[in-house]
């Protein structure tokens, strides 16, 4: 697999982190809270799992998206939410200011047809 595609994949598995953190309201510190159950300062996988079930999100793909952001030690800090949720923000404003693209590229495509 090539240097690219891994950080295209890592990046991707943050920004659809966002679905797991989202609850409109509360910064990286709240959520922190939030998740760390046991408050020892860091959230571990069940943790962030039943937060996220708690959302309403899978859970299948909160394990996934865990596993990334906590990365090699297999914990998550409030820096490395902080990190996830930074992404996340510039990834949404992004969005916010292109538009829905797929709309866009239908409608170059049906005029390059005329």
């Amino acid at each position: 697999m090539n240097k690219a595609m891994i950080g295209t994949s890592a990046l991707a598995a943050f920004v659809f982190a966002g679905a797991a953190l989202a609850d409109g309201h509360g910064g990286p510190a709240d959520k922190f809270i939030a998740m760390d159950a046991d408050g020892d300062g860091a959230v571990t996988s069940a943790e962030f799992t039943t937060y996220a079930a708690a959302a309403g999100h899978d859970t299948t793909e909160a394990d996934l998206q865990f596993a990334v952001m906590a990365g090699d030690d297999g914990v998550l800090t409030v820096e490395e939410l902080e990190a996830v949720m930074a992404v996340q923000e510039k990834a949404d404003d992004w969005e916010a200011s292109t538009g829905d693209m797929s709309t866009d590229a239908a409608a170059l495509a049906e005029d390059g047809d005329s």
